[in-house]
């Protein structure tokens, strides 16, 4: 469902269960550019990579962009409708320290790709998520000794959680670690890529927050030999010994033959964060509906927390708003802006369809 006031932009993307390509962040080769060259060049990398996997630009479903200042989320929009507009995606924007010194801004992308390996396959830095059952793992958090000793630490916590959902670390399709100081990107790969010596390495994704733990982890995986309740399109799990929240699962899994729902960063408008907040989750109710989906089948939520009276009042508008026994799998990230001024809050969501019962039939 395209958003009219922003051409290349939908308010939701829905996909069938089919392959699905999750990138690491593509960045610009040339930062002495201008941002709109970078934007450019940025989506014809992401071309090409899609071209590699069978696809095209067509096919995306996701981009999540990280800009260097808030003055590159209109030249963001500019590339979107120039490019997107006949097949907009679902789009995130934050702005955040980035990797490459110079560059105006990356992204990452999920795209509907055609292949037919039964495992999780490689195309470069980028991972392809077979088709079937597929898990969301919450974002996880330990604090080591030191920077690398959290990352060692995190991962590892997240890797015991797996058999649980029958999976193991070669499953894993996607690593997204956020962390403090971004500084350290460049350890927190080497450390990540170390938790999976001798097996295959998923995407990579490593952007910035700005909380005091040095890093929090989360993971997306295959699920082939999850079993589903009956009646069932997805589940809420709990990790044993870790605390259980009516806020977030630690992990949702979704059975085979699921469509994906994929919704960009809402924005909640000017106000105060408690009243955008209540914003954003109204407008993020008439997106669930038009979609097909409710507040009972959201499987993955990430929280962008641009002002720290923001995570004050997260709680309580999930309180009002969600199951307390049916909560998405999630991650709340203290970031420095959503890339537009005056936003305290921001929330993007990957939800399924209900099971409705059929309609009435019509009256005579």
């Amino acid at each position: 469902m395209p958003d009219p006031s922003r051409p290349g932009v939908a308010l939701f993307t829905k996909v069938p269960d089919g392959p699905l390509l999750f990138t690491e962040q593509i960045r610009p080769r040339t930062v002495s550019a201008d941002a709109a060259a970078q934007a450019a060049d940025v989506i014809d990398s992401l071309a090409a990579l899609l071209t590699q996997a069978g696809a095209d630009l067509r096919r995306v479903v996701r981009l999540n962009f990280y800009v260097s200042d808030d003055a590159v989320t209109p030249v963001v929009h500019a590339a979107l409708a120039a490019r997107f507009r006949d097949a907009a995606p679902a789009v995130s924007i934050v702005r955040s320290v980035l990797s490459t010194p110079g560059a105006r801004l990356e992204c990452d992308a999920v795209a509907a790709v055609d292949r037919r390996a039964a495992a999780i396959e490689k195309i470069g830095t980028a991972a392809v998520l077979p088709a079937g059952a597929k898990a969301f793992i919450s974002g996880q958090a330990k604090r080591g000794t030191d920077f690398a000793d959290s990352v060692t630490q995190t991962m590892e916590a997240l890797h015991v959680s797996l058999p649980g959902i029958g999976v193991s670390k070669s499953d894993v399709v996607q690593v997204k670690a956020f962390i403090n100081p971004m500084s350290s990107h460049a350890l927190a790969r080497a450390t990540i890529e170390k938790s999976y010596a001798g097996g295959p390495i998923p995407a990579i994704v490593i952007t910035e927050w700005l909380a005091n733990t040095p890093t929090e982890i989360e993971l997306i995986t295959a699920a082939p030999r999850t079993q589903m309740k009956a009646g069932e399109n997805i589940e809420y799990r709990w990790i044993q010994g870790m605390p259980v929240s009516p806020y977030f699962s630690r992990m949702t899994t979704i059975a085979a033959g699921t469509p994906l729902i994929f919704i960009g960063n809402i924005d909640s408008g000017e106000a105060a964060p408690r009243d955008q907040w209540l914003h954003a989750f109204q407008k993020l109710a008439g997106i669930l509906r038009d979609s097909g989906s409710s507040f009972r089948h959201m499987a993955k939520a990430t929280y962008f927390l641009a002002n720290p009276a923001a995570r004050e009042f997260l709680g309580e508008i999930r309180s009002v708003f969600y199951d307390p026994d049916r909560p998405p799998a999630a991650s709340a990230v203290d970031i420095q802006s959503i890339g537009i001024a005056g936003r305290a809050v921001g929330l993007d969501m990957i939800a399924v369809p209900t099971k409705r019962a059929p309609a009435p039939p019509a009256p005579k």
